[in-house]
């Protein structure tokens, strides 16, 4: 037998060549994404004005002037756009700077080609960490269809990808923070939240969510080292470019005047209706809090994250359509808990396919799409939930003892 020396060994020597490997598949999907995406496309990059933002918070200067948006446009687009288009202003919190300081500091296609790479590669590994933290065994073939349905059906990943966006990272950082809060990891956890907070807009009510877990559960270390840390990136940030916190609420403001937002209920024209909605859903994510109480940790979370993502994405305004890849992780949590009887599986894998039919149908509001997908896998969510707890009910009354007349 083993000794726990050996056992410890062999583990560390499991993840090192874990990690080793995620690194050199990193380092072909960013080589692969330059040859794709990046020399192809040039500078036009989601990931452009946050390089061109931070590198001039790295030299003292504020991000949100119009010069630092004039060196966007010109970068972008070859011209300074005209007031109604797009203005790929840097409208992100400047603590960014910080939090990927790595690709900052690289030549941008540098950047953008380990960027790319790096979306990619968490969107294929995402399904199996999902899977691993929930205890859940894939077979191939599970897996094969997950990702099929994930990523090139559910189409909002690739077009990410194509384009450099940052909720694949995002949504890898709160899997990564579900994943240390179950493994008492409270650094790495800490880490991960305080990095998913690039897209505080995304992320916030799924996050808070988990930290309410992490207090619940007694582990208040994630929350002081999560508010100390994000505390200590504004407090970097002021002391080193001044004051910004203004300046970046008027970008905003003017990011929300130009980009459009679409608030899914709103959708419906009924004010009625769309109240009607908010109410039910603020009432879920009560009810399924309360609920989920007696669930291991791994299993609380994932329906408790899945929940808030998807109350996040009905009830929050949606500026373009790749959120929506937020919701991958409640159709997993949905896919797992009916994986014994693949019947189930159909409505899910056909929510996941959806996306098409917005993009090709006539006569069919492809905003509709903001709301109709949360909304549909909020009640495919709701009623494995129900079908849950009547299994467990009829368990328990299975065995309790026959009672003589």
């Amino acid at each position: 037998m083993l000794t726990k020396v050996q056992e410890v060994g062999n583990q560390d020597t499991n993840l090192l060549s874990v990690v080793g490997f995620l690194l050199f598949f990193w380092l072909m999907l960013s080589v692969g994404s330059y040859f794709l995406v990046i020399a192809p496309g040039g500078q036009r990059f989601d990931l452009f004005p946050r390089w061109v933002g931070a590198r001039a918070v790295l030299r003292g200067e504020t991000p949100y002037s119009d010069e630092i948006t004039w060196q966007i446009q010109e970068g972008m687009f070859g011209r300074r756009l005209e007031p109604g288009e797009d203005q790929q202003r840097f409208s992100y919190s400047a603590t960014i700077t910080w939090s990927l300081l790595p690709f900052w500091i690289l030549p941008f296609p540098w950047a953008a080609s380990l960027w790319s790479g790096l979306q990619l590669l968490l969107l294929l590994v995402l399904p199996i960490w999902v899977a691993s933290i929930l205890g859940w065994q894939l077979r191939a073939t599970q897996l094969v269809l997950l990702l099929i349905f994930s990523i090139i059906l559910f189409r909002y990943p690739i077009n990410s990808y194509l384009i450099g966006q940052f909720i694949p990272f995002c949504l890898g950082c709160l899997v990564a923070g579900w994943w240390g809060i179950v493994r008492g990891h409270w650094i790495a956890a800490s880490l991960a939240l305080v990095l998913a907070m690039i897209r505080p807009e995304v992320v916030m009510i799924p996050l808070l969510a988990m930290l309410a877990v992490a207090w619940e559960k007694g582990d208040r270390r994630i929350i002081f080292a999560w508010l100390t840390a994000m505390f200590g990136l504004w407090f970097l940030t002021r002391a080193w470019m001044g004051p910004w916190v203004s300046d970046y609420i008027r970008g905003i403001l003017a990011y929300q005047a130009y980009s459009s937002p679409i608030w899914p209920p709103g959708l419906l024209k009924q004010t009625w209706l769309a109240l009607l909605i908010v109410i039910v859903v603020v009432a879920w994510i009560v009810w399924m809090w309360r609920e989920s109480r007696s669930l291991d940790t791994a299993e609380r979370l994932g329906w408790v994250f899945s929940v808030a993502t998807l109350t996040s994405l009905i009830l929050l305004p949606q500026t373009r359509n790749y959120t929506l890849i937020m919701a991958l992780v409640p159709a997993w949590v949905i896919l797992w808990d009916s994986r014994r009887r693949y019947a189930y599986w159909i409505p899910v894998l056909a929510v996941l396919a959806s996306p098409w039919i917005f993009l090709f149908v006539d006569g069919i509001p492809s905003t509709l799409e903001h709301l109709l997908i949360p909304v549909f896998l909020a009640i495919l969510l709701a009623l494995r939930w129900h079908l849950r707890r009547r299994i467990t009910t009829s368990a328990r009354f299975a065995e309790l003892p026959a009672t003589a007349d």
